[in-house]
């Protein structure tokens, strides 16, 4: 006879059960998934224990194979790696020059700053530490500060005069810019 898990030898060799038992898992957190190291032989299932395996913690019934992955310092999905695929990582910017600010196009997403890495994304020439969104703009054709306007309220801009009446004097309280515009000059009447 067909050999059957039912506490009988059915095929009368002398075993009883042999080839048909189930490995079952402790499982103590109650998660539905058992420790490996912790296992019985059975044609059903021996109180606190289940039918799969490989419950990492199973102390927590947040930590089983298949959990979602979060930033805090456990292997909550049993892959074998900490806070690695979290859901709640942090996107990371690459920050080339070192001036503390990233650029956008490339990234990463991790729980931690990785080396090199910064969280905002805000330098517009991430090659030159001198320029970024900390920098003082100042009159040399380049956008200093990241603000989207080159030489604009330069800390080493000239005051310059409204010349209304083109004879080489302006007039008024001046307004600061890199080099004169059309009809302004440095001269005040």
């Amino acid at each position: 006879a067909v050999e059957r898990c039912d506490d009988a030898d059915n095929n009368c060799d002398g075993a009883v059960d042999e080839g048909v038992l189930v490995s079952w898992y402790e499982d103590v957190d109650g998660d539905g998934f058992g420790d490996d190291g912790s296992s019985a032989e059975a044609c059903a299932a021996p109180p606190g224990f289940v039918f799969h395996s490989g419950d990492c913690d199973d102390t927590d019934p947040a930590t089983q194979p298949g959990a979602i992955e979060r930033c805090d310092g456990a292997d909550n999905d049993c892959d074998g790696e900490i806070d690695v695929g979290a859901v709640d990582a942090i996107t990371w910017y690459a920050d080339g020059d070192g001036d503390g600010f990233g650029a956008r196009d490339l990234t990463v997403s991790a729980c931690a700053s990785p080396d090199g890495y910064v969280d905002s994304a805000s330098d517009c020439n991430d090659s030159d530490a001198a320029v970024s969104p900390s920098a003082e703009e100042v009159c040399d054709g380049v956008d200093n500060d990241c603000d989207g306007s080159v030489d604009s309220a330069a800390i080493d801009a000239d005051l310059y005069y409204r010349d209304l009446d083109d004879d080489g004097f302006g007039a008024g309280t001046g307004e600061a810019y890199c080099s004169p515009p059309t009809g302004f000059v440095s001269t005040l009447s």
